[in-house]
């Protein structure tokens, strides 16, 4: 951009040479026109008599043709039909005319029966034409059009290449209309022999000549002689109307049209000199004004080489320079970024590509136009100058006013510090969230274990306690009663020991959630898969938490065809469990279905609530580490939401993919699928199983042998 800013100060110096040069050039320009066009005139009028020559020649030719073909046509339609004299007879007399004609045949039911003259055309006869596609193309256009037909040049039966006129017979009908076909006159004409050759002419070398066939609309029918490119060539051309069809004949000097007159060297050289004499003045001028521009060009490139984004602006606020780098941040076109740019329009235009007001499907929505909203919008940037572009890039911007009262601005990406500071950011909040979290959930098991200890310490100050030695104590103690309050104190001991086992196993569940997680996170989860049966992990699971399920008034049940799998027995039972417990925990009522279904070399497991639902929005957010759709702190579900994020992981390590759909209001559905397991991993699996459990007999049994021992040998004692 900047190359081009250069050419165009450097080009308003050559201004002045270029006009008087064009001035010049122009006068001896419009000098060799005219005496071209004299020239070439001549050369047309002579190409002109050289095509009408052609034209009539041709219309002679092809109209004797015609005739005799048409006289074949009528003599075969009738009920006499053609004999070999009367086809020899017409031949010859059209042989003596025009010596170019090789054959005239004729073939009804498309089957040549008569050719004339037979020598050099015996291999004509008993020809079908059906059987040759090139040769039945111009019949069949014949047919279809009721009329004759000239094409070629072709490959001949006889041998070569040459023309042939298809004259189409048909017998006569009722009404004057066309009856049943009867077959096809054809008249064959030697390659050489449809256009004579051109005559020399002494005003220009002898003519090429072409000719073609033309439709009614004025596309090209056929090619029939010469070269097809003489047609843009600028020829003299000359329309002839022959057998039934429209030709086009075209010519054009063999060495094609002349540039110049003999006379335009000279004219040219004289103008020349005069234009030489008068450029090297202004050239020498214009060396010196280049010179001038030299440091200006150096100071341009080395902007434009800058990774930096630079502007200069004059004191009019109009631009001056800018680099390309300028273009690509602000995404305004190089049409656009010209020099003489108001700064104010330059500042509309980026506001424009970088709202939503760009082009789409070619309609545009509200730009901003006036001068004051373009400032306003200029001015929004942030106090450190620091703006983000659409395409996710940030800028640090830069504006200097020279002692000139130029303004230079400098634009520098600074997208990679940004990412950094986001990032830095981003981890400091995540870390905040992360103990908030830790802390919220661990204190919770943490809390209800200090709480039952505190009791369990002072049991003595318990009331059942104080009833119990107020029991023992009395004169005449009631063991009943004495019994049944230490009952009761055992029984209170229990619920508090039970309570803190409860709490106890949600903390450690918590803290291996954690474990797991930083496994995930450092790349240390390892999975080791087995041949196992999906179905029965999955229901042994159902049966496990059958309880809790109908704890909460909730249906759980298990719809599993047999499937075995290759996965991690403990990892698989972890992911299925936490499925399930989490559809236990996110359903207030309803019903939880726990399936197993094969799926071609996958076998699909799912569990399936009637809970609250997810939203759309939400769906990716699950899958987080730490995240509920409830992020309160005083969310109604607990846990870290660590749940998720594991299992996904430990479903993509056994080369799976989980899923969810989803609606509110209605439940979820989550899916992922597992690797089947071979028939040959299957069977070596079930001989390790047979073989293992043959060896836990076999222990047994030595086991109960030693037993029996034991005991005979006491009894003998």
């Amino acid at each position: 951009m900047i190359r081009k800013f250069a050419r165009n100060i450097s080009h308003s110096y050559v201004t002045f040479a270029v006009a008087v040069s064009v001035i010049c050039l122009s006068v001896g320009f419009v000098l060799i026109q005219r005496d071209n066009a004299y020239y070439v005139k001549g050369q047309r009028a002579a190409a002109g008599a050289e095509i009408r020559r052609t034209a009539n020649e041709l219309r002679e030719k092809l109209f004797g043709m015609g005739l005799v073909a048409e006289r074949l046509g009528t003599l075969a339609s009738s009920a006499e039909g053609v004999s070999r004299d009367d086809l020899e007879q017409i031949a010859n007399q059209l042989l003596q005319h025009h010596g170019e004609v090789i054959s005239v045949a004729i073939a009804p039911d498309l089957v040549v029966t008569h050719v004339s003259p037979l020598k050099g055309n015996e291999r004509v006869l008993g020809t079908k034409y059906w059987q040759i596609p090139s040769q039945f193309a111009g019949i069949a256009r014949a047919f279809r059009s009721q009329a004759p037909v000239f094409v070629g040049p072709i490959t001949l039966v006889q041998g070569g290449k040459g023309y042939i006129l298809r004259y189409p017979v048909f017998k006569a009908g009722k009404y004057a209309k066309a009856g049943k076909f009867w077959g096809v006159v054809s008249i064959v004409v030697s390659e050489r022999g449809l256009v004579s050759a051109p005559v020399t002419d002494g005003a220009f070398m002898p003519a090429r000549l072409a000719l073609r066939e033309v439709r009614a609309d004025g596309t090209v029918q056929q090619n029939l002689f010469g070269d097809p490119a003489i047609f843009r060539e600028n020829p003299v051309t000359e329309h002839v109307s022959v057998v039934g069809g429209h030709w086009q004949i075209a010519a054009v000097p063999v060495g094609g049209w002349a540039a110049s007159s003999p006379n335009s060297p000279w004219i040219a050289a004289a103008v020349g000199l005069v234009t030489l004499l008068l450029a090297s003045a202004i050239l020498i001028i214009r060396h010196y004004a280049v010179k001038s521009h030299e440091t200006f060009n150096v100071l341009s490139h080395a902007i434009e080489s800058l990774e930096e984004g630079f502007l200069l602006f004059d004191r009019d606020n109009k631009l001056l320079m800018a680099n390309s780098r300028v273009a690509e941040y602000y995404r305004i076109p190089a049409d656009k970024l010209v020099p003489g740019l108001p700064y104010d329009e330059m500042v509309r235009h980026a506001i424009r590509r970088q709202s939503a007001g760009e082009v789409v499907e070619g309609q545009a929505t509200e730009v901003l136009t006036s001068d004051a909203e373009a400032e306003r919008m200029a001015e929004a940037e942030a106090a450190d100058g620091v703006q983000q572009l659409v395409d996710g890039r940030w800028l640090k911007t830069s504006n200097a006013v020279t002692p000139e009262g130029y303004t230079v601005g400098v634009r520098f990406d600074i997208s990679a510090q940004k990412s950094a500071q986001l990032a830095a950011e981003a981890a400091t909040r995540q870390q905040s969230e992360f103990l908030s979290t830790v802390s919220h959930e661990l204190r919770t098991p943490l809390t209800a274990i200090a709480g039952r200890a505190a009791f369990l310490a002072k049991t003595h100050n318990l009331p059942v306690s104080k009833k119990l030695m107020a029991a023992i104590q009395k004169d005449a103690p009631d063991m009943a009663e004495i019994a049944q309050l230490a009952q009761d104190q055992f029984d209170g001991i229990s619920g508090q020991g039970q309570r803190i086992i409860a709490a106890s196993d949600l903390l450690l569940s918590l803290v291996n959630d954690l474990l797991d997680w930083a496994k995930a996170e450092g790349s240390e989860l390892k999975v080791t898969p087995e041949v196992i049966l999906a179905n029965d992990v999955a229901v042994n699971i159902v049966d496990e938490m059958k309880f809790q399920a109908q704890a909460k008034g909730l249906s759980l049940i298990c719809m599993c065809a047999p499937a075995r799998v290759m996965a991690d027995p403990a990892r698989l039972r972890q992911v299925i469990y936490n499925l399930v417990g989490n559809a236990i925990k996110f359903t207030p009522k309803g019903t939880i279905t726990v399936t197993v279904r094969n799926k071609g070399q996958r076998v699909i497991i799912g569990v399936e609530d009637t809970g609250v639902g997810i939203a759309q929005e939400n769906i990716d957010m699950i899958f987080e580490r730490f995240k509920q759709v409830d992020g309160s702190d005083t969310r109604s579900f607990g846990g870290f939401g660590l749940g998720l994020t594991i299992a996904r992981k430990i479903v993509e390590l056994h080369g799976g993919r989980l899923t969810v759909t989803s609606k509110v209001g209605e439940g979820s559905r989550f899916e992922f699928d597992l690797p089947k397991a071979s028939a040959a991993a299957s069977a070596a699996a079930a001989k390790a199983a047979a073989k293992a459990e043959k060896a836990a007999k076999d222990a047994a049994a030595l086991e109960q042998h030693r037993s029996d021992e034991t005991s005979l040998q006491s009894a003998a004692s």
